[in-house]
Parts: structure tokens; C-alpha cells; sequence
């Protein structure tokens, strides 16, 4: 059987039917009348077994083969055309549109290199990717100018009782001072960190001794010059908070303790809680819930919270704004009880582990291999279906284009090799997850597990 991406929703119908459209993340009002696999323009076989009943990144599943392997590939969402692409044994270019495709029998390898001005380069793998399959990578620019933009100096008056300590926060960072402090908290903001050009923002949060707010002053635009500092007072404190509640139901017997942490999003403002909340030895199955005090929507743009059962799994929600969530004990991912690197083969090194009693609904194993590349950095990022008890990074085509990425061009950095399963609720399955994922699409929630492997 191939699974084939599609924009599909709607009811189940293995016999043929009427779905809903879901080009994106959900459903619109437009339909698609449907008998076979051909009249959905996909590849492979006359029967449609199964349309699948979800609004998120629905899809048709057909039987039969061979088709097209499509690559689009984008940086921070502009296509990049001349990027180098492997498709099984064939080498390609994306074209103007940032698109590679040929055609494969069954299941291939995929791999998309990203080489960066500075010399440094990323690959991105998929492994298991079968005909008909459309793979969505995006991979992240160089970021804003760092010129300088000017300096923020605050001081501050009429703080909030029990205050003990300042804590301002720009796009460009965060500076603490006791309240008791006379002298200006500074910060140097470059262009990179700013709402608008030459315009910053600033969030002051007046702490108590435990590190628990007590109120806040938000300035979302700030007329910055690099040649005049600008002085600003926060003396007007808003004490109207939210709470972000985080609750973990049916704790799982093998969790360790419980750490909840938190962070939000003010404008270009990134806001990390200035402690952690810890719960050790939670009794299994029980209820355990802890939260944070925020500013309210008004003022947050985008709120993150992570749950942490021992220091290899947690789980993370990401929304709009504070409010309740509560984490589905049962949905944790299995630990990994072993994990070891395999360097029989340096073309193609790997991670061999063993987990404990599967748990969750993982969608994808994720490695992550580490190279030097004479005195630049080599990372290679591998994505597989999360079965199996091991990963290897594929074999690149015998082409001069992936020549200076393989052997005897690379050494492999054993210690920051990683392996990770991921279950991401906006994604239903392997498929889905390298069709592309929009993070900007909230809310949204992740669990997760991870494994250091030691060297053999």
C-alpha cells in the first residue's frame, strides 16, 4: 500500500465519496467528489480505500505505484531555487520555484542540502518516503541585521509591594536588578530585535523573592537611535494577571519528577520564566497541576509551556494566549532504556537503541549526526517512520555534488549525536510530518523523547 498526501476531510468512505478540501490546517467549504485514486489526480491504482475523517492535513490512502517524489524546498518561506537534492540515486537542482520531482518505484531516500554563506552546511533526510509523496522543508534564513539600533535605560518607582527584583526583556535579551538598585538597567538592541525598523519594544516585570510576578509594564514601540540612548520610567504597574494552568493527568508510573516551565511571546519580546516548578516523585496516576502568572492577551502574542517527566521526555504547548491545558498522562513517549552510536560504517553512521514499554502515538524518529568539515560544521538531520530500533544517515548518490559532504571530507563529532520521537497533535503520522508543518498554525502540542547515545 503507498499512502498518498492529500487535501482531503470529511467522513470515511473506503468505497468512494465527498470530502471537505483541506489545503492547509482546516477544512474550507469547497468539496471533491471522488471514485478512485485518478480522479484526485493521484498516483497509482483505481481505488480509494480510505478517506480518513480529520480536518488536519487529511489525506487519500491508494494502492499501487510508481509515482513522483516532489521536494519543494523554501527559506523562511521564499523558495530556493539551485538548491542540491537527492532522490534515491538521482541528483537534482530545484528549480525556480524552489521544486525537484522524479519518479520512484516504492519507498526511497531523500536528502536536501543547505549550504550557508559562512560554509557551514545542513542536511535534512527523510527515509521510507514513498512514491506520490510531496515533501515540504523550509530552512531558516540568516536572521535580521545585527547593526546596532540604540540603547534602552530604564529605571523604575511606585513598584508593586513584596517587590524584590526587576527584570526587563527586549527582543535582544533580558536584564535582572534588585528593586533597591539605583542604577539603570541598560540594554543595546541591534536591528535584528525590532517590531519595525529603528523601533523597539520592552517588558518589565516587577518579581517577588520566588521569582512570581507581581505586575508589569509593557512599552511595545520605542523610537530607538544609535547615537541617543532613551531613558523611560516604569511607574505605572499593571497587576491584572492570567494564569497559564498546566495540569498532567494519569501521571505515568515511570516518571521521575515533574518540572513545568514556561515562556511567552510580547511583541518581539521573548519573556522565560526566571524559575521552574518542580514536583519529585509524583504518585502514579495522580492528578498534578501547577501555573504561572502572565500578562493577558492584550500583550502576549504567543505563550509556550513544557512538562518535563524525567530529564528525557516531556511534553510542550504552544498557544495564543495563557489559559488552561491539560497534558494526557497517557500520551507520554517511552524512554530510551539504551542508545548507541554505530560507527561500523562511516559513510553511513547510526543510533541502535531499545525503548521501554511503548506509550503515546509517535509520529517520527528524528537524529540528529554532527560532522566537521575541515574548519567548518557539518549537521546532519535525519527523519524516519518511528519503528525500527535503530537510524542511519542514508548513502549519498555517487555524484560530485555530495562529494565534499561525504567520506573522507567529514569526521563525525560523536558527542552531541542525538535521537528523538516526536508526536506533534497538528500532524497525524509520518506522512503528514514530511508534508511540512506550519508552527505559526496554534495552537499546538508536542511530546517527546530523547536519547543521548553513548560511543561504543
Amino acid at each position: 500500500m503507498i499512502l498518498v498526501a492529500a487535501s482531503a476531510c470529511g467522513s470515511s468512505n473506503p468505497s468512494g465519496g465527498t470530502c471537505a478540501e483541506s489545503p492547509d490546517s482546516e477544512c474550507v467549504p469547497s468539496t471533491v467528489s471522488f471514485t478512485s485514486c485518478a480522479e484526485l489526480g493521484l498516483p497509482g491504482g483505481n481505488t480509494v480505500v480510505d478517506c480518513t475523517d480529520e480536518c488536519t492535513w487529511d489525506r487519500a490512502v491508494c494502492v499501487g505505484g510508481p509515482g513522483n517524489v516532489t521536494v519543494r524546498v523554501t527559506t523562511d518561506g521564499t523558495p530556493s531555487p539551485d538548491t542540491t537534492v537527492a532522490i534515491g540515486d538521482t541528483t537534482l537542482a530545484t528549480d525556480a520555484n524552489g521544486e525537484a520531482s522524479t519518479t520512484v518505484d516504492g519507498n526511497t531516500e531523500v536528502t536536501v542540502a543547505n549550504v550557508k554563506p559562512s560554509g557551514n552546511v545542513e542536511l535534512v533526510s527523510y527515509l521510507e518516503v514513498p512514491a506520490g509523496t510531496t515533501i515540504a522543508v523550509d530552512f531558516p534564513g540568516l536572521g535580521g541585521s545585527v547593526a546596532p539600533a540604540g540603547n534602552v535605560r530604564l529605571t523604575w518607582a511606585n513598584t508593586p509591594a513584596g517587590t524584590t527584583t526587576i527584570k526587563t526583556s527586549t527582543g535582544c535579551g533580558s536584564n535582572t536588578a534588585s528593586v533597591s538598585s539605583n542604577i539603570p538597567l541598560n540594554h543595546a538592541t541591534n536591528e535584528s530585535c525590532m517590531v519595525a525598523p529603528s523601533m523597539a519594544s520592552l517588558y518589565v516585570e516587577a518579581l517577588d523573592g520566588t521569582g512570581v510576578p507581581l505586575g508589569y509594564q509593557y512599552f511595545p514601540s520605542i523610537a530607538v537611535d544609535p547615537a541617543t540612548p532613551v531613558d523611560l520610567v516604569a511607574d505605572t504597574w499593571q497587576t491584572t494577571l492570567t494564569p497559564m494552568e498546566l495540569t498532567v493527568t494519569d501521571v505515568p508510573a515511570s516518571a521521575v519528577d515533574l518540572t513545568f516551565m514556561y515562556w511567552f511571546l510580547a511583541g518581539t519580546v521573548v519573556n522565560y520564566s526566571p524559575f521552574q516548578q518542580l514536583i519529585p516523585s509524583p504518585a502514579p496516576g495522580s492528578t498534578q497541576m501547577r501555573s504561572k502568572l502572565m500578562p493577558p492577551a492584550s500583550v502576549v502574542t504567543r505563550v509556550q509551556a513544557t512538562v518535563t517527566i524525567d530529564e528525557d521526555r516531556g511534553a510542550t504547548r504552544v498557544q495564543l494566549a495563557p489559559g488552561p491545558y491539560t497534558f494526557d498522562g497517557h500520551l507520554f513517549l517511552p524512554r530510551f532504556t539504551s542508545c548507541t552510536s554505530d560507527t561500523s560504517d562511516p559513510a553511513r553512521p547510526g543510533i541502535a537503541f531499545t525503548l521501554d514499554t511503548p506509550t503515546g502515538n509517535p509520529d517520527v524518529l528524528v537524529a540528529w549526526f554532527y560532522f566537521t568539515l575541515g574548519s567548518n560544521f557539518l549537521t546532519w538531520r535525519v527523519n524516519a517512520p518511528p519503528t525500527g530500533t535503530s537510524i542511519h544517515v542514508p548513502a549519498l548518490p555517487a555524484d560530485p555534488r555530495w562529494a565534499p559532504f561525504d567520506v573522507p571530507n567529514r569526521t563525525q563529532v560523536q558527542s552531541s549525536t542525538r535521537t528523538s520521537l516526536l508526536d506533534m497533535d497538528i500532524v497525524a503520522d509520518y506522512l503528514y510530518f514530511i508534508g511540512g508543518i506550519d508552527l505559526d498554525n496554534l495552537p499546538y502540542t508536542t511530546y517527546s523523547s530523547t536519547a543521548f547515545p553513548s560511543v561504543p
